[in-house]
Formats: structure tokens, C-alpha cells, sequence
């Protein structure tokens, strides 16, 4: 069978691309798959790797990253009206404090856990804070008749469910706030280290609970109707006290340690936490610029072009090869003011990240970079 001369030269075409394209992969793979590089730590201005497998990515809205359902189609600034219009419905992500748990911060941890639960957000704290670490709760209810009594005090409650015979209005209005620490697994420059985080869980009985409804109402109370209302109240749990709460019971719940990280370390969180990768750290920046352009409606957009250092390049094309449509964040000083993702492989030291509104975060960048160059 004889072919065309046209056919030939197809056949040719094709084959001279195939060439170039496993050439290029057999002289990527050679220069730089298998390199490694050492892990480090987020500084002031940071470029992030987030895992988008796990059903979720990063969107910009506020200056605040949040994390949201789905996916994005280019390289370049997210869709800042959906995320705007969408806020209340997205779990935000803080992102600062996410910075500095990856540094190994565990103060931070605290924060970022109770950033990242909606139940913790929405807790009001009282006015007057009585703090209860869980070791000294479990020491009371283990049986250490000191603090057994603080506890009993504070709470204006015995641990059976059934009040005390004095009436403490700082307690009632106040109850107690437990302390609660809870171990994360946390990537530090490559390492898994086991960090722990506090957070504040407010607690106050039942009891106390229907008491203030009962007089919640009142703009005329005085200590005297509260006293009232809590003998009324005693009275009825006397003749009912099947109906009394388990305070001891209650606060084990509370402070039992698998519990709270089943509550509060969700799988997203931990996700996040040991996906998340920082692929170039101010360090690796050498200069920032950016350039203006009209968007949408005539609004300006602005690109900012980042030169970075040679292993900064071959950082960012490793990542590329191996994570191609994974998104990316532009932190700097916490606020992530891009969350572009990887189409293809990033081979050239000048980085453009693209369609960025906020005119005055892509300034405070750019100066930022290279004042730390400066320096």
C-alpha cells in the first residue's frame, strides 16, 4: 500500500511531535522530578500549594480566604462576586493563623481551630471569665475534694444536678470556661509534629439555664426575684429529681479528649493542615511588580509579576509537573490576595498571577517583597 506524499508528511509531523513531547518529559523528569528540595517554613510573603482533591479549594473574598465546594478555571484571582455573594455560606479559613500552625505555632492551633468550627465561632463568652483547665475538672470529679468544692461553687451546682443551698449571682451569670487542649498532626519544614491547641468551651448547668429564662424578661430584677425564681426552681426539681442533670456526667462529655477532637479537628481541618505545602517563602522572591488592566465593567484589574530566585523556579515547576490543577494562595502577612490554580508546568523564573481587584492589597505586596529583598 503506498502512501501520499501528504500522508507522508503527517505521519512525519506527528512523529517529530511525539518525539519533542517525550523528549521534553525525558529531559524534565531527568532535570528536576526527582530533586529534593528541603521543607520550609511560611514567612511574611508566602506561595501555598492547597490539595483540591480532597472536594474543596480556596476562594478570596474581604481579604479573607474561605474554603468552598468545586473548582476554578484559570490562572488568576478567583471569582470574588460568588465568594462575596455566597460569604455567610462558606467556612472561612484563618488564614494567618494557619501560617503560623505550620510554623509550628500552638497558641495559633487555638485560633485556627475555633476559626475553622462554626459552633466555636458562635460561642458567647461570658462577662466574666472563670477558667477551668480539664485536668483540674477531672481532678474533681475524680474525687479531690478541693477543688470539688471550687468546682461545686463556681458552678453554683452540685455534681449530682441538685443546687446548693446559697445563691453566688457570678456564678449564675457566668458559669465556668473550660480549657481544652486538643492535639493536631501538623507538617513542620517536612516534619509531623504533634501540636496542641486550646480552645475555650464555655459550660454552665442546665438548671442555671432555665433559671435565667425564667427572668430573662425582668428589666426590674433585683438579687432578691433571682433568689426567688432559684427557690422556685429548687422546689420543682425537689419534687421531680429524676429530671436533674448529671453535672459530672455533662463535663466528662465535654472534656473527654476524643470527643473533642471528633467535634472540633474535622476531617477538612486536618486536610488542610496536612495538605497544604509552602512552595516558596519570601526568601525565594527576588523583585515584585504589577500592571494595570481594564476588567469587568470597566473596573481595573491588577497582575503581579514575581521574580523569583532560580530554586524558587525549579520549586514551583516540580509542583507544577506532579499537581497540575492544584490551586494555589499568594499569602502575604496572612491575607491571601490570590488563589490561582496550576494548568500547566510554571519553567520560567517570572511568575504573573493575574486579575487581582484590590489595588491597594497588590501595592502593600509588592512594596512589602521588595522591601524584604532590600533588607
Amino acid at each position: 500500500m503506498k502512501l501520499h506524499k501528504e500522508h507522508k508528511i503527517a505521519i512525519g509531523f506527528v512523529a517529530l511531535a511525539a518525539a519533542a513531547y517525550f523528549g521534553y518529559n525525558g529531559y524534565a523528569a531527568y532535570t528536576i522530578d526527582n530533586v529534593k528540595f528541603a521543607p520550609i517554613k511560611p514567612g511574611r510573603v508566602n506561595i501555598v500549594g492547597i490539595d483540591t482533591s480532597k472536594g474543596y479549594r480556596i476562594i478570596v473574598a474581604n481579604q479573607i480566604a474561605q474554603l468552598v465546594q468545586g473548582g476554578v478555571d484559570e490562572f488568576g484571582a478567583p471569582d470574588f462576586t460568588e465568594a462575596d455573594s455566597n460569604s455567610n455560606q462558606k467556612r472561612r479559613v484563618p488564614l494567618r493563623e494557619m501560617m503560623q500552625v505550620l510554623q509550628g505555632d500552638e497558641v495559633a492551633l487555638g485560633k485556627f481551630i475555633t476559626g475553622m468550627s462554626e459552633q466555636l465561632r458562635q460561642i458567647e463568652m461570658p462577662t466574666q471569665e472563670i477558667y477551668w483547665t480539664t485536668d483540674d475538672v477531672q481532678k474533681a470529679l475524680d474525687g479531690d475534694e478541693a477543688l470539688k468544692k471550687k468546682l461545686e461553687s463556681d458552678l453554683n451546682m452540685r455534681l449530682d444536678g441538685t443546687p446548693l443551698d446559697q445563691i453566688r449571682m457570678r456564678s449564675i451569670q457566668n458559669g465556668i470556661v473550660l480549657k481544652c487542649r486538643i492535639p493536631v498532626e501538623v507538617p513542620v519544614e517536612g516534619e509531623v509534629r504533634r501540636l496542641v491547641g486550646e480552645v475555650l468551651i464555655p459550660y454552665r448547668p442546665r438548671f442555671i439555664e432555665d433559671l435565667e429564662k425564667r427572668y430573662e424578661q425582668q428589666f426590674d430584677l433585683t438579687a432578691e426575684k433571682v433568689k426567688g425564681y432559684y427557690l422556685e426552681l429548687a422546689g420543682e426539681l425537689a419534687a421531680n429529681p429524676s429530671t436533674a442533670e448529671d453535672i459530672a456526667r455533662s463535663l466528662r462529655t465535654r472534656i473527654d479528649q476524643q470527643a473533642l477532637q471528633s467535634r472540633y479537628t474535622p476531617k477538612p481541618l486536618t486536610d488542610l493542615l496536612s495538605t497544604a505545602r509552602i512552595l516558596l517563602n519570601d526568601s525565594f522572591i527576588e523583585k515584585a511588580s504589577f500592571s494595570e488592566q481594564a476588567g469587568p465593567e470597566g473596573k481595573p484589574i491588577f497582575d503581579v509579576q514575581l521574580d523569583v530566585t532560580d530554586e524558587g523556579r525549579q520549586r514551583l515547576w516540580q509542583f507544577s509537573r506532579k499537581q497540575k490543577g492544584t490551586q494555589l494562595l499568594l499569602v502575604v502577612d496572612g491575607i491571601a490576595i490570590a488563589a490561582p490554580r496550576v494548568r500547566g508546568e510554571i519553567t520560567q523564573p517570572n511568575v504573573t498571577i493575574r486579575q487581582i481587584p484590590d489595588r491597594g492589597l497588590v501595592e502593600d505586596a509588592v512594596e512589602l517583597i521588595n522591601s524584604l529583598r532590600k533588607n
